[in-house]
């Protein structure tokens, strides 16, 4: 990343999500510490830094005072997060995915795409890990609930 610190990087990132820092009124109930939205920036900082477990992210939150004060959040224990991740609801996560996608189409609808291809679109295939409890209706593959989303860029054509 050159000369500009990862730390940053992933912060100006979670900027664009645009999350609010206010609390929600039904998700955060009596919440102190661990909004939801700090959990979203939270779970995909370490997804992006590929943490292993609930130690290392509470870990690397107390080791990194720039991405404390962006998330205004000084330490959180792995119970919280456990805790915090079973209550949101797979909607919450899909509704958040479906804004980016709507707002990357958005800043990119007037661009003609490249040269030989054309314009791109988001495809992945990410397999998410449920609870097996709130998993029941998504797949199964050795005892465990998966549920997969396609994302990834793909090539549009015109017929």
């Amino acid at each position: 990343m050159g000369n500009i610190p990862k730390d940053q990087v992933i912060c100006k990132c979670l900027d664009l999500l645009n999350l609010s820092d206010e609390r929600d009124k039904t998700l955060d109930f009596r919440t102190q510490k661990l909004t939801v939205s700090r959990l979203v920036k939270l779970m995909i900082e370490a997804e992006l830094r590929q943490h292993s477990s609930y130690s290392v992210i509470t870990e690397h939150l107390r080791s990194s005072d720039s991405f404390q004060q962006h998330l205004n959040l000084t330490s959180i224990s792995e119970s919280q997060i456990s805790r915090k991740l079973r209550a949101i609801p797979y909607t919450y996560c899909q509704l958040l995915f479906l804004k980016v996608t709507q707002r990357l189409q958005c800043l990119t609808k007037d661009h003609k795409g490249l040269p030989e291809l054309g314009r791109l679109h988001i495809i992945d295939s990410t397999e998410l890990t449920l609870p097996s409890v709130a998993g029941q209706w998504a797949f199964t593959k050795d005892n465990c609930k998966y549920l997969f989303k396609k994302t990834d860029l793909m090539k549009s054509t015109i017929f």
